[in-house]
């Protein structure tokens, strides 16, 4: 992945922490493909619209986590009110 820390530097730093990662496409699409299936090459089945968020559980290692939920903008925007 472009400009990704190697996933042992990450696993082992975030380990038994919550983190928000906040960036842009389509590197967060990137990432959240790589800690869920294990390959940054599925990041289409990871749309994210700007503001949106997507809530990920597990240990963050290449494919060992899971999507817990995913809020479009529209629905953080209702949240808020």
């Amino acid at each position: 992945m472009r400009g990704c820390a190697s996933t042992p530097h990450v696993s082992g730093s975030l380990a038994d922490r919550s983190v928000a990662v906040v960036g842009h496409e389509p590197w967060l699409s990137e990432l959240a493909s790589l800690l869920v299936t294990g390959s940054p090459a599925h990041a289409a089945r990871f749309p994210l619209r700007k503001g949106g968020v997507i809530v990920l559980t597990g240990t963050p290692d290449a494919g060992a986590m899971t999507v817990a939920a995913a809020y479009p903008p529209k629905t953080l925007r209702r949240l808020a009110k």
